[in-house]
């Protein structure tokens, strides 16, 4: 089995998305391995003229892992919900993510880690794009941490 849990104010509706909250008292994990990229992810959207949700995840460790937490704006008018991960260590590893792509009107949704420690191994990333059919851009990546380190082709990006 797989695991996909998705908030989104979709097509042709003016109303929000719910938030989506994790709070784990010990450790979360997202771990996507056994399935194709993708998969696996916790998403909020919106594809309308409503608010996508937030997404926001807090352990003392967390571990994502060939999956992603994902929010994104497609076709609409709506502002897209931010993505903030707060915690003691975390580590994203085998294309583990966390990702905004704008593809509408308003800018794309911040991506905010605020960690002790943030280890990202082979092609982890935190990326914030906006395609060619979005007019408001790219939203902002930041990282608040005491410890970073990043191997195998791993990467933080706006664009």
């Amino acid at each position: 089995s797989y695991l996909q849990l998705e908030s989104g104010a979709s097509n042709f509706t003016s109303g929000d998305g719910g938030n989506i909250i994790i709070r784990a008292a010990q450790r979360f994990e997202l771990d996507g391995n056994g399935f194709p990229t993708g998969w696996t992810r916790v998403a909020a959207a919106t594809q309308g003229g409503g608010r996508g949700g937030d997404i926001l995840v807090e352990a003392p460790s967390i571990l994502i892992d060939r999956a992603t937490l994902f929010s994104r704006t497609r076709f609409g008018t709506g502002q897209q919900g931010g993505i903030t991960v707060r915690g003691g260590d975390m580590l994203l590893r085998n294309q583990g993510s966390l990702s905004s792509s704008a593809e509408g009107e308003k800018q794309g949704s911040f991506v905010l880690v605020d960690v002790k420690t943030l280890t990202m191994e082979d092609t982890g990333s935190l990326v914030s794009v906006a395609n060619s059919l979005s007019t408001g851009g790219a939203g902002p990546v930041t990282v608040l941490a005491d410890r970073v380190l990043m191997t195998g082709s791993s990467y933080i990006t706006t664009d």
